[in-house]
């Protein structure tokens, strides 16, 4: 493989995809647009939020798989073969949302720039952007150094720049927009953080249980269905009136 093919092919399916994404939401917030630090700084802790899950998911896969857990990895997630598999799938799953939602909490939630509910939702977007910028770029480097072809390369690094990212970016989202809800409601109730962490879980463990149970062009239409789905879903919420008001600050 040619070095500048190399460089051509990251830029475009691991970089280029952070920065459309930004536009794209950004956009959805230009009446009262976020200090470009502050979301840069939320993309690069979406860098640690990847790290974290990934060291946990490594320690867990040594308890339930042994030496055996090449195979569940960041970079090679297991095929769904037993119900135990799938326990742990959702596991994995699980501690990616809360790891992305809980750092997402501490770094943005008493900010004064937090004006609005979708901010919430930029805020989660960002930090999403970072943590699938670090996970596309093992993929990336896994399949490069690994026994595959360009082909390959080329093949899994367009789906990988497409669904998975867009997944994460849907939700963390999510999150994002219900921890939003949390503090501009009078009551602060932990059941919109509940409910944002349910829809993210549930979203992302549908779609890794479609993509990896079988390669039956039907589940691969579902793990589409849920993608698509999700972003509507997230689009109509911060289109909202109420997403774009301008909340007064209210602490617990």
């Amino acid at each position: 493989m040619q070095s500048i093919p190399i460089v051509f092919l990251y830029g475009f399916f691991v970089i280029l995809p952070v920065f459309f994404w930004f536009w794209f939401f950004g956009r959805r917030d230009r009446a009262e647009p976020e200090p470009r630090k502050l979301l840069f700084q939320l993309f690069l802790w979406g860098f640690l939020a990847a790290i974290i899950a990934f060291l946990l998911e490594v320690f867990l896969s040594e308890i339930f798989y042994g030496e055996d857990n090449s195979d569940v990895n960041l970079l090679n997630r297991t095929e769904i073969m037993s119900i135990a598999s799938l326990g742990v799938l959702i596991l994995f799953v699980a501690i990616e949302e809360i790891v992305k939602f809980f750092i997402l909490k501490k770094v943005v939630y008493y900010s004064e720039h937090f004006t609005q509910i979708i901010d919430g939702a930029l805020y989660g977007i960002c930090l999403a952007l970072g943590f699938s910028f670090i996970e596309n770029t093992g993929y990336f480097f896994d399949v490069l150094f690994g026994e595959y072809t360009m082909r390959d390369l080329i093949g899994i690094s367009f789906l990988r720049s497409f669904m998975p990212l867009l997944l994460h970016i849907v939700a963390t989202g999510i999150c994002g927009l219900y921890l939003a809800r949390k503090k501009f409601s009078p009551e602060h109730s932990q059941k919109n953080i509940i409910k944002g962490l349910f829809i993210a879980i549930s979203m992302h463990g549908i779609f890794n249980i479609s993509v990896l149970m079988t390669e039956s062009p039907i589940n691969f239409f579902i793990a589409l269905a849920v993608l698509f789905l999700g972003l509507l879903f997230l689009l109509r919420q911060i289109s909202k009136g109420e997403s774009k008001m301008i909340w007064k600050l209210i602490y617990k």
